[in-house]
């Protein structure tokens, strides 16, 4: 692959990124611009820089809940983009940007109405899904957390917010026959859920653990600017042998007492451990 050195300051927002067809694509913030902007490009599989974008007032990126497990998947029909672009005393807007996968021009775009971050889940069809969180800032923060489904013309198509949400996103997989797994957790108690959806994100469980949402969005008027590339030379890298040694251990496992929770249909609460756990 080719190497390319990029001038100025910059923070690696949430890649390199993989793409299932083999490009790199980066996402890093201007930290020297006011207000921020966001350095986005493709490499393609060759090393070329297929092209390469600033985007005025987002700190954003291609980032996704598997960002580190699986290559980035929102990339058709158009490359999926997401990120804070303005910030307030409850927190930031995040906004959605669909970009021309070959040209890197923005081509659609969406704005929250309401403060929040936003990841992509998972895609099928002519639909994505994305997930939000937020917390507001004050002694007592209030959180909200929710799956959103979007077709590619960023319409809204479905929305669930998690009944009892911490500060964290919700996890999302679909699965074969139609089907999707939520999974939520908590870092203040020893508490998962696992939940069964369809494609519209309803669940047919009497104690579901999620509730009907509503998003309003405004207006985005997010501008971009090409940016040119200049490659240049770097030093090269030798690799040596390194001489290590390994040694045996024992390794011990402990039992871990796992309960399913029992749940009250009437008010869709998992009722307490009465053991104490």
């Amino acid at each position: 692959m080719g190497q390319h050195l990029l001038a100025g300051r910059f923070d690696l927002s949430a890649g390199p990124r993989v793409a299932e067809d083999g490009a790199l694509l980066l996402g890093v913030n201007r930290t020297d611009a006011r207000p921020h902007k966001t350095l986005l490009a493709k490499v393609g599989p060759d090393g070329a820089v297929n092209w390469a974008t600033t985007i005025d007032a987002v700190n954003g990126g291609p980032a996704d809940l598997h960002m580190h497990a699986d290559p980035y998947q929102f990339t058709s029909p158009h490359l999926l983009i997401a990120g804070p672009s303005q910030y307030s005393m409850n927190g930031f807007y995040s906004v959605l940007l669909a970009l021309n996968y070959e040209t890197g021009k923005i081509e659609k775009q969406l704005k929250f109405a309401t403060p929040g971050a936003v990841m992509f889940a998972q895609k099928r069809g002519n639909s994505f899904y994305a997930a939000f969180s937020n917390q507001t800032i004050s002694l007592h923060p209030i959180y909200r957390a929710a799956l959103l489904k979007f077709d590619f013309d960023f319409n809204l198509l479905a929305a669930r917010r998690i009944r009892e949400p911490a500060s964290r996103f919700p996890g999302f997989r679909l699965l074969s026959g139609g089907t999707g797994l939520v999974s939520y957790s908590y870092s203040s108690h020893p508490t998962m859920f696992l939940e069964s959806i369809n494609e519209n994100l309803e669940s047919p469980d009497p104690c579901q653990w999620l509730d009907k949402d509503t998003f309003t969005f405004s207006k985005s008027t997010v501008q971009q600017q090409p940016l040119e590339v200049v490659t240049a030379p770097l030093t090269s890298i030798t690799a040596s042998d390194v001489k290590g040694k390994t040694t045996e251990t024992d390794v011990t496992l402990f039992p871990f007492d796992l309960k399913e929770a029992p749940c009250d249909p009437r008010d869709s609460k998992v009722a307490p451990d009465k053991s104490g756990r």
